[in-house]
């Protein structure tokens, strides 16, 4: 989720930690939770674990 995105990542980090303040911090991680959510809606868990070459184990932790 955060590593396609690691210099966005980085900057709110950075702009948070500038500002002494966890908002943008916690806004990149918010809108990137909610990209993910939006990325798999309708999906079934096989499906996104087969999506993301997860194995039967990691598959197991979407249950």
């Amino acid at each position: 989720m955060v590593y396609a995105n690691q210099q966005s990542y980085y900057d709110a980090i950075n702009k948070s930690s500038d500002i002494g303040n966890s908002g943008p911090f916690i806004d990149f991680m918010l809108e990137e939770i909610l990209n993910a959510l939006v990325g798999h809606q309708g999906k079934s868990n096989a499906e996104i674990a087969d999506e993301k070459g997860l194995n039967h184990q990691q598959e197991k932790v979407l249950d």
